[in-house]
């Protein structure tokens, strides 16, 4: 166990879930951008139609709906809760020190100092510290973003 934390990609990762995870039992939901995310998802729910999001019963089709659809999916397993609804930004960042680390070894392929750095860098960045346990858009949009740079960069090469 001690090995692995001295691997800064694992350190990373361990990092980011013990604050992640801290921060989903703290934080009240913010308005007005979380508690408008945490209304669409329940409306979709209590409604059943998950193909159109609604807000206040009107439809609220300017956002895709991924998000929404991924809180659903939490609340089907860990209950109604913004606590529970947090875990979706925490396992998109999550998902986001992967996804840095592999655009890592595409760009750099013999540093692998770099590898492991970069996802630290992310979890010490304050884009991370602050909005990475936000139920908000932000992070599907980077881990799209990511997916994208690596498939650019594979085309490059």
């Amino acid at each position: 166990m001690l090995k692995t934390l001295k691997n800064p990609f694992f350190l990373a990762v361990a990092l980011w879930l013990a604050y992640g995870v801290t921060m989903a039992f703290i934080l009240p939901a913010f308005p007005v951008d979380e508690t408008r995310y945490l209304t669409v998802a329940w409306e979709m729910r209590h409604s059943g139609d998950w193909l159109l999001p609604t807000l206040n019963y009107a439809p609220y089709s300017h956002k895709p709906p991924l998000l929404i659809w991924l809180i659903n999916a939490l609340w089907s397993v860990g209950g109604l809760s913004t606590t529970t609804a947090r875990f979706v930004p925490i396992l998109n960042v999550l998902a986001c020190l992967f996804l840095t680390r592999k655009l890592a070894q595409s760009v750099y392929p013999d540093r692998p100092t770099i590898h492991t750095l970069a996802p630290l860098l992310l979890v010490a960045s304050p884009a991370a510290l602050i909005y990475g346990a936000m139920i908000m858009f932000d992070w599907l949009m980077t881990i799209w973003v990511l997916c994208a740079f690596i498939v650019l960069w594979r085309i490059v090469q």
